[in-house]
């Protein structure tokens, strides 16, 4: 598997992605070590970067997104501006959830 640019940003997105996607698929909830769900995820996923500012790894039908707010100026606002586009459903996604934790966020659709 592929280490991505930042992979301080791509773990908080796996995260993100293995709660939203073991709420959703039965077999995932069994499993309780969060570190091996993520290892799963990411050797099943394709990710895409924008710099070490943005990723985004598909799995499935469920897409999750990771900004890096200190490493381009402009990161935060984008976070910010395409979660809200998102909650409005101006696109094929739905929202599913998402947070910040220091200075990155995340947030994960479903297709």
């Amino acid at each position: 598997m592929k280490t991505a640019r930042n992979p301080e940003l791509e773990s908080l997105v796996l995260e993100g992605l293995f709660d939203c996607m073991k709420e959703r698929i039965p077999t995932l909830s069994m499993i309780t070590d969060k570190e091996m769900g993520k290892s799963m995820i990411k050797a099943k996923s394709r990710v895409r970067e924008k710099g070490d500012y943005r990723i985004r790894i598909f799995v499935l039908n469920f897409i999750g997104y990771g900004y890096d707010f200190m490493s381009r100026k402009t990161a935060e606002k984008s976070y910010r501006d395409d979660v809200e586009d998102v909650k409005k459903g101006t696109g094929r996604e739905t929202f599913l959830d998402q947070g910040t934790q220091k200075y990155m966020g995340w947030y994960v659709t479903h297709t």
